[in-house]
This record gives C-alpha cells, sequence and structure tokens, in this order.
C-alpha cells in the first residue's frame, strides 16, 4: 500500500514495514533504505540523484526507473522484487 502522510513521518518506523523502498535518489533516504536492508527503486531528477542512483545499482542496493519511461514502472517493481529482494533476504 501507499502511505500518504498528514504530518510528518517517523521514516524509521515507516522503513522497518516496507519490503522495498522508492524515491528519486536523494542521499537521505538512499542511506536510510540501506540501513534498513531494503532495496530501491531510484528515479532520479538532477545530476547528485543521477550519481547517487548510479552507486545504488553499481552496489546492487537497487535498481533506476527512468521517469520518461513511466510504463516501465510495474516491470521495474517486478525486477526489483526478483533480483534485489531475493538477494537482500540471502
Amino acid at each position: 500500500y501507499v502511505v500518504y502522510p498528514k504530518r510528518p513521518i517517523d521514516h524509521d518506523a515507516m522503513a522497518a514495514q516496507c519490503a522495498f523502498g522508492i524515491n528519486n535518489g536523494n542521499h537521505g533516504s538512499t542511506l536510510r533504505f540501506i540501513r534498513h536492508g531494503l532495496p530501491i527503486l531510484a528515479c532520479p531528477m538532477h545530476v547528485e540523484q543521477e550519481l547517487n542512483t548510479r552507486v545504488i545499482e553499481q552496489q546492487g542496493f537497487g535498481i533506476r526507473l527512468d521517469l520518461n519511461q513511466p510504463h516501465r514502472f510495474r516491470e521495474s517493481i517486478e525486477r526489483l522484487r526478483a533480483t534485489c529482494i531475493s538477494d537482500a533476504l540471502s
């Protein structure tokens, strides 16, 4: 399910309930997802996010989704679940 917070949330508590994280490749949520062992679907929008996303992929922490290809969202989630989540559980 998707969480739409109405007030500030405890990100660590939220991460504990997730199977994976989706972000734009920013530093804060990327490090939080890694700390909690969550695979990441990164959708970078700016240069620094692109650089972080390259590291996410190179280190096996997750995969990227180009925002110009929203039709690939479901496929990307399935690939993330099949590869990164099974690797994280090993």
